[in-house]
Order: structure tokens, then C-alpha cells, then sequence
């Protein structure tokens, strides 16, 4: 026994002891059939609900067919616990009724479809004895196939349908998907197990070694081609990214001639007025929806800070408290070598005012407008969503001010981050992807600056990049909507899965069908030979006992007739009646021979010839055989040639039946041989074998009679042996002797030029 004849024995043990203990089987089961549904979900469960590959299905159809029912507890838990997310189920919020009963329900679907195909297995009797005859296995596969796919299709689908977990759109392309895996998984996976568990020897190996193969091959094609897929995928997705990247890297150019404008009013000798700000602001405000306010911010060293305070009293009638930020709050203004305070200041659709509040001591203004002052050049503070009634998040873009290669202030404007940006993105939305970028302030978090929502469906990125702008560095996430999707995917990896899943399930039918019909043909060449064989033994048996009951008459018709020929009683007077007594005789004789021919050849076809085997010298059996055959020769003048190798060893076999071969192969070779030509037979050995050989120089046997020559009753027009005076039985009892002997016969022979019969014995010590 091979190893894995081994190892399936052991588990037919293991299964019987499970299949006894219905407590075992359920947990067995429930294990077994929720690690398949996992290893399947994990590996090739690609898409959201449908598959063309499932093996699950083809698995508990074979369960149920070796189990039965009983096993349905086991298949329905595991494929429960499949929809359970594993946070529910610890939580214990998988067994609310919202939770729990669309999941049982759809955990349904894993016994509908076997329950369903074992009940029309019983009812059309299905299930194939031991898998070998072709037109069953064909039944089989057509009753445990399409029907109880459709069924299983269409319940699945339609409480997907129910619970919203597939759109109406695709509802036929899921339901002939999911009946399409559901039959090749039954055709591939069934008979998997089947072929493992029931098969043996070679079938076992060949039918579970090619599913095997061509399974793995169709998985890997299909994954391998869902890979490029979403590589070819990921690559649309990322040229997207760098066209947002690009788009989004001119967000500040806009504002530049702005800010420019706003830097052009103000001078180291001449400072704009409030009035000038005031009229500049209001028409920028105006026109740009977008813009929060606008604002000038100047610098301002300590030495300084009197006069300052002195412009404000100027400009605004009025004390101007000078102040600065602390967290969400604001205090007095503190002592510090330099300022950056906001002077004039204009926001829209609000009474808000920052006049006097010292931006450098916000922390990551302070940060932003540094990098302006060594850069000079624009900068942008971090997004803030606490300082406007809307809640929307903004950000600040600063310009420097420089004179004579000194900082006379800031030029700002407040923006609104989502409005702002949405023009530079709307053309990656409108191609399906959801965008989302955000800024990781370090003072107040992470903050989303713009979110795209399509059709309110969840958000999911699926790449994350770092994007500069000026002295921040947002982060912009993308994915790929269902619009992306359905725009962009390539039917080509599902088509491959399904095409390979159908050529590896007719490969599984015609695999089975195959190794069975060589089985299936085996059996009934078994049994056609056995009525052969016992239709042949009853022939012989018939054959043998009427020849007894005819050689009594036979024998009774020849000796009255040599009584007659020989005028024991007296003359018969008409030398007629002597001419019919002589004819009588010799056909007598003539019948007593074929009888004895067919009583031979009867008891050899029976199984019924004993040999009583001894040593002999073959050299003295051949001369007793040319001496009984003297008689014969004499009357066609024909000489016997004995040439017999020396020192030869005994010959191990039956003395009767050696000389009977012996005699039926000279007697037929001076038959048949021209009057005058001599007949030879000779012998020689070898370590295995006695080889002896009868030659004559008749008229030869043509060559495609030689194949049928040792066939009882067999006559062909050119064969001397089956001639009109022959009974067509010698040569076949001489071969069937041979065969009693574990030897062979062999003869060849050339038209007019004779032939040679050679049989070969074993010696004692090879039989």
C-alpha cells in the first residue's frame, strides 16, 4: 500500500468515528467548512459578492453526499460565522436582531443548494456506482449541475437584493455569475473529494493530480489577471494624483497680483491710509467669493512700537489696544524686540476685527511668516476653523513688504481652503475619484482642508502623497469611486476566471469520464469473458461426454467391419459388399479419430487434463514417436532426420502428452510433404528452455493464415494441416498442451517451400 492509499485509509477511520458522534460532525464540520470559506474569501474572493470562483459550494455538496443530512448544522454555522465581523462577534453585536437575522439568512444559501441537489440525486436515482459508467456519470453531473445552481442563484441574489447589498443594475450579471461558480465549483470540488476519498490506485492519483493542476491553473490566471488589473488600476489612479499635484501647485499664483497690489500701497516714506485699504479691500472682497478678508500687517520694532500706537490713534479716532494671542484667547500685548501687528483690516459678511493683535505671537503664524521674510516670498499659515462663524476651515497667505532691503509689513489674505481648491480638482472628480487633502497642523491637529462625496458613498483612499505648497505640506488621499470603476475596469479577469473555471470543469467531467470508461470497459470485458469462459467449459463438458457416448457405437461399427472385411464367417459373395465393407471400416475410423481429436481438445478446454509430470529424456520419446510413425513413412517414402543437441538435459512434463505433440506434429509434416522429401526434427536448449523443431518441405501456409492456424476447426485454402483428410484439431491441441506446459508454439512458413513448427518448454527450474 502506497502512502497516500495509507493516509486514506486513515482518514475514512477518522471520518467514521466523526460520522458516528453527531456533536463531533457539526464541530468538525463547522470548522472545516469556515477555514475553506476564509482561505477562499482571502485568496480569491476578489469582487464584493460574486465570484467565479468558489470552492465552498463543491465542497458541501460532497459533504452531504458522504454524511448526509445530518451534516447541514456544521455548513450552516460556518458560513454564519463568515458574515460575522470578529469586533461583533467578541462585542456580542452579531446577535442583535438587525444583525443576526440578514446573515442567517444569507448563510442559508451554503445548504439550499446541496439539500436541494441530494434530493433530486434520490429521487432520479443519480449517484453512480464506483464512477465508471459514462452514461451515469453524464446523469450525475447534469442533475447535481444547472438546477440546483439556479436555485441557489437565485435565493442568494435575492436576499442580497433585499438588504441592499447588490444594485438592481447588476442583478443579472450577479445571478449568472453566481450560478456559474456554483456548477463549476460542483464539477470540480465534488468530484475532487469524491476522486480522493472513493477512487484507488492510479485513478485516485491521476483524476485528484489533474483537478488538482487545472484548478490552481485557472486560479492563478484569474488572480494573476485581477492583479494587472488593479496594477493598470493603480496606474490611472496615480497619473490622476500627478495631474491634481500640478493643478493644485497654482493655487497661490491666482492671489499673487492681489497681494502685489495691496504691497504697492504701502511705502517706506508713504504709508497707505485706511481709506485706501478700505477701497482696495472692499472690491478684491467683492469680486472673489472665496476670499475672507483682507488684511495689512506691519512690522514693528519695540523702539517703534510708540509711534505705532500713535498711526492707529491717527487712523481710527481711537485708542487701539495692542494685543496678542494666547491659545483661543487673547491678553495685552508683552514686551518683545519685534512685532508683526495688524493695522488695517477688512473681512467679509462679519464684524470681526484683528486690529492691533500681534500675528508673531501665534506660534505657526509666527513660523509662516519668517519663512516669508527669509524666503520673501509668499507663505501660508496652517488652517484654522475657529476664527470664522461658518466653521469652514481656512488658511492665511502671507506676502512680505520689503524696502530698501527692509520688511515694512505683510500684505494677507484670509481664504477659504475648500472653494479654493475644489476648481483645481473638479476634473479628477468628475473622472471618479474621491479626493481628500488635509493639513497636519501641529497646534490644532490634523485639519481637513476639502473632501469630495460622490453620491454619499463611504469614502475610501487608496494612496496617500505629501504635497509642498510653500512653507506647508498637505496631504492629499485619493481612491477610486464606483464611478471610476465601472468607467475604467476591464471585464477581462472575470471573463478569464469564468473561462477557466468551465475549462477546468469539463476537463474534471471528461478526467472522470475517461479513467472510468477504461474501468467501466475492463469490467464488462470481465464479464462478457467469464460467460464466455463458462459458455466454452459447458461446450467442452457437452463435448466431452457425447464423444464417450459415441466412441461405444464407433467402436462396435469398426469391429464388426474388420469381422466382414476379413470374411471371418464365410464369403460374402458380391465383391461389392467387400468394396462397402472397406468403406465402412475406414470412415469408422476416420469418425473414431475426430471423436478422439474433439475428446481431447474437449478435456483440455474443460480444465479437466491432469499432467502427471516426471523426467524424461526426450531423446528416447522421439525415437519411440518415428518408430509408431515407421508406416506412414514407408508408404510415402518419406525419412524422419532426428537431430537432437548432445547432452541434453531431461525434459520435465507429462510422457503421455509430449509424445502426443510429438506424433501430431510429424504425422501432419509426412502428411503433407511431397513423396521423397525428408522431414527433420531437432532440438536444442538454452538456460530457460528446450526448443523443438519439426520441419517439412510442403506446400507452406500463407501469411495471413498463420495468425488463425491454431484455432480449432480452422481451415484456410492453402493450409496443408486443415486439409480435406485433416480433422483442423491437431495443431490446437498441440498448442493447447504447450500451454499446459507453460511453453509456446510458433510457426513459420513460406509458400512452396515448407514449414516449421517450433515449440519451446521450460526446464524444470524456470516453471
Amino acid at each position: 500500500m502506497d502512502t497516500s492509499s495509507e493516509l486514506i485509509t486513515i482518514l475514512k477511520k477518522i471520518g467514521g468515528a466523526i460520522n458516528r458522534n453527531s456533536f463531533l460532525l457539526a464541530t468538525v464540520t463547522t470548522l472545516f467548512c469556515f477555514a475553506c470559506i476564509k482561505l477562499s474569501t482571502y485568496y480569491i474572493f476578489l469582487t464584493d459578492y460574486t465570484s467565479p470562483i468558489w470552492p465552498a459550494t463543491g465542497i458541501n455538496l460532497a459533504l452531504f453526499l458522504f454524511f448526509g443530512y445530518r451534516i447541514w448544522p456544521g455548513i450552516l454555522i460556518a458560513s454564519f460565522l463568515s458574515y460575522v465581523n470578529y469586533n461583533d462577534f467578541i462585542s456580542g453585536d452579531f446577535l442583535t436582531w438587525d444583525y443576526f437575522f440578514p446573515s442567517l439568512l444569507r448563510s442559508l444559501s451554503s445548504i439550499i443548494h446541496p439539500i436541494f441537489a441530494i434530493w433530486l440525486i434520490h429521487k432520479f436515482n443519480g449517484l453512480p456506482r464506483n464512477f465508471i459508467a459514462p452514461s451515469r456519470i453524464w446523469k450525475f453531473y447534469l442533475i447535481v449541475g444547472p438546477l440546483p445552481s439556479v436555485v441557489g442563484s437565485i435565493y442568494g441574489n435575492t436576499i442580497n437584493l433585499l438588504f441592499d447589498s447588490t444594485a438592481k443594475e447588476n442583478l443579472f450579471e450577479n445571478f449568472l455569475t453566481w450560478w456559474i461558480s456554483d456548477i463549476t465549483s460542483v464539477y470540480i470540488f465534488t468530484t475532487l473529494v469524491i476522486a480522493l476519498v472513493s477512487f484507488v490506485g492510479k485513478r485516485r492519483l491521476i483524476v485528484s493530480g489533474i483537478l488538482t493542476l487545472s484548478f490552481v491553473m485557472a486560479a492563478t490566471v484569474y488572480i494573476l489577471a485581477y492583479k494587472w488589473e488593479a496594477e493598470r488600476l493603480d496606474l490611472l489612479l496615480a497619473k490622476q494624483a500627478d495631474l491634481v499635484t500640478q493643478s493644485l501647485a497654482k493655487i497661490t499664483d491666482i492671489y499673487q497680483p492681489q497681494l502685489k497690489i495691496l504691497n504697492g500701497l504701502s511705502t517706506a516714506d508713504t504709508s497707505m491710509t485706511l481709506v485706501d485699504f478700505e477701497k482696495f479691500a472692499d472690491s478684491v472682497i467683492h469680486e472673489d467669493k472665496n476670499i475672507l478678508a483682507i488684511a495689512w500687517s506691519e512690522y514693528v520694532r519695540e523702539q517703534d512700537l510708540q509711534d505705532f500706537r500713535q498711526q492707529l490713534f491717527q487712523e481710527y479716532g481711537t485708542d487701539v489696544e495692542l494685543r496678542e494671542y494666547s491659545g483661543a484667547e487673547s491678553q495685552p500685548l508683552g514686551y518683545r524686540e519685534e512685532y508683526v501687528i495688524t493695522k488695517y483690516f477688512r473681512v467679509k459678511d462679519s464684524s470681526r476685527s484683528v486690529i492691533g493683535f500681534d500675528q508673531l505671537s501665534d506660534a505657526e503664524r509666527k513660523v509662516a511668516l519668517n519663512y516669508s521674510a527669509i524666503h520673501k516670498t509668499e507663505s501660508i499659515s496652517p488652517p484654522d476653523v475657529r476664527r470664522f462663524a461658518n466653521s469652514e476651515a481656512a488658511f492665511t497667505l502671507y506676502m512680505p513688504k520689503f524696502y530698501d532691503g527692509k520688511l515694512l509689513g505683510f500684505s494677507t489674505m484670509v481664504l477659504l481652503t475648500e472653494t479654493v481648491i475644489e476648481p483645481y480638482v473638479s476634473d479628477a472628480i468628475s473622472e471618479g475619484i474621491n479626493i481628500k487633502i488635509s493639513d497636519p497642523a501641529e497646534a490644532t491637529g490634523k485639519v481637513i482642508l476639502f473632501e469630495s462625496y460622490a453620491n454619499d458613498e463611504p469614502q475610501s483612499y487608496e494612496t496617500s502623497l505629501n504635497f509642498p505648497i510653500l512653507n506647508r505640506n498637505w496631504i492629499i488621499e485619493m481612491g477610486r469611486s464606483e464611478k471610476f470603476l465601472a468607467v475604467n475596469s476591464s471585464p477581462e479577469p472575470f471573463i478569464l476566471g469564468i473561462v477557466g473555471m468551465v475549462m477546468a470543469s469539463l476537463i474534471s467531467i471528461g478526467i472522470v469520464i475517461m479513467t472510468g470508461s477504461s474501468a467501466y470497459l475492463n469490467q464488462l470485458v470481465n464479464e462478457r469473458t467469464k460467460d464466455l469462459l463458462r459458455a466454452s467449459k459447458a461446450k467442452s463438458e457437452f463435448m466431452a461426454n457425447m464423444s464417450h457416448d459415441l466412441r461405444t457405437p464407433l467402436n462396435a461399427i469398426i469391429g464388426f467391419s474388420e469381422v466382414i472385411n476379413q470374411e471371418v464367417f464365410g464369403k460374402l459373395g458380391s465383391e461389392k459388399y467387400n468394396e462397402y465393407v472397406k468403406d465402412i471400416l475406414e470412415s469408422g475410423r476416420f469418425l473414431l479419430s475426430l471423436i478422439d481429436d474433439i475428446l481431447d481438445l474437449s478435456v483440455l478446454e474443460a480444465d479437466k487434463r491432469v499432467l502427471e509430470k516426471q523426467d524424461i529424456n526426450l531423446s528416447s520419446c522421439t525415437e519411440s514417436c518415428v518408430k509408431i510413425l515407421e508406416p506412414l513413412c514407408q508408404k510415402k517414402d518419406i525419412p524422419i532426420n532426428v537431430d537432437l543437441a548432445e547432452n541434453l538435459p531431461t525434459l520435465y512434463a507429462d510422457g503421455k502428452a509430449l509424445k502426443q505433440i510429438l506424433i501430431n506434429l510429424l504425422s501432419n509434416a509426412i502428411k503433407f510433404s511431397p513423396p521423397g522429401s525428408p522431414v527433420t526434427i531437432a532440438a536444442n536448449y538454452n538456460q530457460n528452455d528446450i526448443v523443438i523443431k519439426v520441419q517439412d518441405s510442403g506446400e507452406g501456409i500463407a501469411e495471413g493464415d498463420l495468425k488463425n492456424i491454431l484455432n480449432p476447426f480452422t481451415r484456410a485454402n492453402n493450409d496443408p494441416y486443415n486439409s480435406h483428410n485433416g480433422t483442423g484439431l491437431g495443431l490446437a491441441i498441440v498448442n493447447s498442451l504447450v500451454k499446459l506446459h507453460q511453453g509456446t508454439v510458433q510457426i513459420d512458413s513460406v509458400i512452396d517451400k515448407g514449414t516449421t513448427v517450433s515449440i519451446k518448454i521450460p526446464l524444470r527450474g524456470q516453471i
